[in-house]
């Protein structure tokens, strides 16, 4: 049972445009993935089929419906491509974005469409097209196993991405990790892995991290306030108002009476954050809270995921919020 089991959670993981059918009294999965050497279908076949756009090439010997795919995200997309390579690939080892993916660990930007792959230092192979190696070496304490997938630890990902990332992306999934694991384990995951390239900007986005980044938009916020030299926040201050309410703010500058709050589209339209109120029922919520700190003496500077990735954005709504910036 816990064999078929395993099965059932891996096609799940492959296929996430799965759909079913009934027949009779049998639920009928149906695979969009198709992949030559199992399902022994002529490519040629396949290929006529990516002509007419019926089906699309996830890589050499692997398609995928294209209708199916089409309704995908791009980390679902992502975890096909992973599969696809596995298939073909004994013993690959997945790494980087593609460990993150699998982990589900956040991080800022699109998913790309290379997957990426850890190999031995000596002799790890090359990569290919659809596929990156990393010569990088790994040890059985930062391997693990999703889905039937061999990945590297979520430790080891963030330490992989914060040597491969810019610093005010890599911030992102650090933060992610901190609120689970003591900053010491990411110090010492970082002199296991011993990247050589890319330790230094490591290094720094672990000494930066903090735990208490709400979201990847926080931190993202956060670093990109810390690049402009203005002056490092504190984070989710708790205020007790008046009225008896209990508040946090995002940012917090209690010099200057400011708090920053970075507003995702998220806190007013995904379910997690809504729970059973309306996207206006939210607004008007947020609105009570924000009247009522500014009642305790606070200003307020707010921005959004555009205002942040560009910086000077943010810049400017920061400098008008009266923040200073060193010179």
């Amino acid at each position: 049972m816990r064999d078929s089991q395993n099965t059932t959670d891996r096609l799940r993981l492959r296929c996430g445009g799965r759909s079913t059918t009934t027949l009779g009294d049998v639920t009928t999965l149906l695979d969009p993935l198709i992949l030559v050497q199992r399902d022994r279908i002529d490519p040629r076949s396949l290929a006529r089929d990516v002509d007419r756009g019926v089906r699309i090439r996830v890589k050499r010997g692997a398609y995928y419906d294209a209708a199916a795919w089409r309704m995908l995200t791009g980390h679902q997309r992502h975890r096909i491509r992973i599969e696809a390579f596995a298939s073909s690939h004994h013993g690959l080892v997945f790494s980087h974005y593609s460990a993150a993916v699998l982990h589900d660990i956040p991080f800022i930007g699109r998913v790309p469409d290379l997957v990426h792959a850890v190999a031995d230092r000596a002799n790890g192979g090359r990569s290919e097209p659809g596929l990156v190696r990393h010569c990088l070496g790994i040890t059985p304490a930062e391997l693990t196993e999703v889905g039937g997938l061999r990945v590297e630890s979520p430790l080891r990902a963030v330490i992989g991405l914060s040597s491969l990332q810019p610093f005010r992306r890599a911030v992102a999934p650090a933060d992610h990790l901190l609120r689970t694991a003591p900053i010491e384990a990411l110090w010492a995951g970082l002199e296991l892995a011993n990247f050589g390239h890319g330790f230094a900007q490591a290094r720094r986005v672990i000494e930066f991290a903090n735990g208490l980044a709400a979201n990847p938009g926080e931190s993202l916020s956060r670093a990109v306030i810390h690049e402009l030299g203005f002056p490092p926040p504190l984070l989710q201050v708790e205020h007790l108002t008046a009225l008896g309410h209990r508040y946090l703010t995002d940012f917090e500058w209690p010099g200057w009476r400011l708090a920053g709050e970075f507003d995702g589209k998220g806190k007013y339209l995904k379910p997690e954050y809504l729970g059973r109120m309306t996207p206006g029922e939210a607004v008007v919520k947020e609105k009570r809270r924000e009247d009522e700190l500014r009642a305790e003496g606070l200003n307020f500077a707010r921005w959004d995921w555009t205002d942040a990735l560009s910086g000077h954005l943010l810049r400017d709504i920061l400098l008008k919020a009266g923040l200073p910036r060193r010179s």
